[in-house]
């Protein structure tokens, strides 16, 4: 396989950049950047990606994120991924924060992957803003603001060329927060319309993904055998469960209540929702990001990418 050097300019930040087209299509293109960090893309995405600035801020926030994650490099597509070695640019997209609260939260589960110790003073340059979700170094400088303001970080420190801080002791409480699900459980329940049509979604989407997504175990109450009631079934499964997944499709109420259940408890809640019943989900619950898809393969696949950027310990 052949490579040749292209266009010495970042997609996403117009940075410099090494950007290497590989294949003798030019399909395939890798970039190296100091701000958005390694990322590979499709000759399609890097020709006709009609992207708006925030959108870039947004893929650079997710691919920063997915390696202090320790997570693959992104491979990005436009439309369907037919490889499960690729992601969808879309897919990248909705795993950015929809809340400042949980901008914040995501931001110190990054500075804890960066902490090999408690006590560790933990370096950025000044082009890892991504890593705080933020769209330049400005708004970097502001978000360590907002975090000393909330006592999460001390010792926050800005030269030329570097930021440092410290997670505080009330920051490191907060983080085990963050991560108190049952983190030590391999198990994501899920809850379903249990319908004869729904069979191929659960075996070619559902079922795979969680499984692809770090080698969890999928639960659906029906298939388990037991002599508790239901409902004690249902509650005792979510309670061992280290995220819960809630399809919509059937509009079940069973559904809404084990989905809210599980966040009562704290566990994560991924939405998901075949297109043809998204307008029949319920008002209360379309703030959600739903991942919407109209086949199995595509579930398969936008659920695995979910999950491995959600769930702390996925991968």
């Amino acid at each position: 396989m052949g490579s040749n050097m292209k266009q010495q300019k970042c997609l996403l930040c117009h940075g410099d950049a090494k950007v290497i087209s590989e294949g003798a299509l030019e399909s395939r293109i890798r970039v190296s950047c100091r701000t958005c960090g390694e990322y590979g893309c499709s000759d399609k995405v890097w020709q006709f990606a009609d992207l708006k600035s925030c959108d870039k801020n947004k893929l650079q926030a997710a691919i920063r994120e997915r390696r202090t994650k320790g997570l693959p490099m992104v491979f990005m597509v436009m439309g369907e991924a037919v490889h499960p070695n690729c992601t969808a640019v879309e897919d990248l997209l909705n795993e950015y924060p929809r809340t400042a609260t949980e901008m914040i939260d995501r931001t110190m589960l990054n500075l804890a992957r960066l902490a090999e110790h408690p006590c560790d003073e933990i370096e950025f340059k000044l082009s890892d803003y991504p890593i705080l979700f933020g769209r330049d170094f400005n708004d970097m400088v502001q978000m360590i603001e907002l975090l000393k303001s909330m006592d999460y970080v001390t010792d926050a420190l800005t030269t030329n060329d570097m930021i440092r801080l410290r997670i505080s002791a009330q920051g490191w409480r907060m983080i085990e927060e963050l991560q108190r699900g049952n983190l030590e459980s391999r198990q994501a329940f899920v809850a379903m319309w249990f319908d004869p049509e729904m069979q191929a979604v659960w075996e070619g989407g559902l079922k795979p993904a969680i499984e692809q997504a770090g080698g969890f175990s999928a639960i659906r109450i029906d298939l388990q055998e037991h002599n508790e009631k239901i409902c004690d079934r249902i509650i005792a499964e979510i309670r061992r469960s280290r995220f819960v997944v809630a399809d919509f499709t059937g509009n079940r109420g069973g559904v809404y209540y084990e989905a809210g259940f599980a966040q009562g408890l704290g566990i994560p809640v991924i939405w998901t929702v075949r297109e043809d019943w998204l307008d029949r989900v319920h008002f209360d619950t379309r703030q959600y990001n739903h991942i919407v898809y109209e086949n199995p393969q595509e579930l398969r696949r936008a659920l695995t990418n979910r999950v491995c950027a959600t769930i702390p310990g996925a991968s």
